[in-house]
């Protein structure tokens, strides 16, 4: 984060701090008002979220004089905009050919070298081929998983530039994970959530659904949020 949003971070907390205070004071109007605003930051502080992408980042976050980003320049200036992330398909002695075919085929792809051996004797070749979109273009993704869905059984793809993709399928799945906390309940011990209540089928995916939190029926199982708003009124 930088400097912009830490002031901003940091002029949100000293509202909330101080609005908690007006809290005290036994009037309905004074707790409803002070209830209104802080909800009114929150949901502020809160609303980049329905924005978020995760994504790792491009070469085009280094400055131009940096080294990394000048021999990328030069590696794309001579060999086109995807050399930078040339795919790896490895793949069996036996569909060498065929992985060879499809990647000529396909209109993601710039070019592709003969297959080379894997000097293990393990009966593996691979296949380097040039996509012809930069790595951190939207569009190598699509190419990716065509190739994948296309490629015989045994191909693999992978490569710098695929790493950074299935880590971003990773995060997209991983992210409501953290949107949703798994608790344990203080009094049977069994797992309940916490969170927008939109993943709680993932999130308890791996709980027997004996030991999930059945509520108990004289508890006040409204939450947090509902208990402050039904004081102010």
């Amino acid at each position: 984060m930088d400097t912009a949003g830490k002031a901003v971070l940091l002029s949100a907390a000293t509202v909330l701090v101080s609005l908690s205070a007006v809290m005290l004071v036994p009037s309905p109007s004074f707790r409803s008002m002070a209830g209104g605003i802080m909800l009114s930051v929150v949901f502020v502080l809160a609303a980049p979220v329905l924005g978020l992408t995760t994504a790792m980042p491009p070469i085009t976050m280094l400055p131009e004089d940096a080294s990394a980003r000048v021999g990328y320049d030069v590696v794309q200036d001579a060999f086109g905009p995807g050399a930078p992330g040339t795919l790896q398909v490895v793949a069996d002695a036996t569909d060498a050919e065929a992985t060879s075919a499809v990647l000529a085929e396909d209109p993601g792809i710039a070019g592709a070298l003969p297959p080379q051996p894997a000097t293990d004797g393990s009966g593996l070749e691979l296949v380097s081929a040039v996509p012809t979109v930069d790595p951190s273009d939207p569009a190598l993704a699509e190419t990716v998983d065509r190739l994948r869905a296309d490629l015989p059984d045994s191909a693999l793809v992978g490569s710098a530039a695929v790493e950074n993709l299935d880590l971003k399928t990773q995060l997209d799945g991983s992210t409501p994970l953290v949107i949703a906390v798994v608790l344990t309940c203080k009094t049977c011990h069994k797992t309940t959530w916490l969170g927008c209540g939109q993943h709680v089928d993932r999130v308890l995916a791996d709980v027997p659904a004996a030991q999930r939190f059945p509520g108990h029926p004289d508890e006040d199982r409204r939450g947090p949020l509902a208990r402050l708003l039904a004081r102010l009124h």
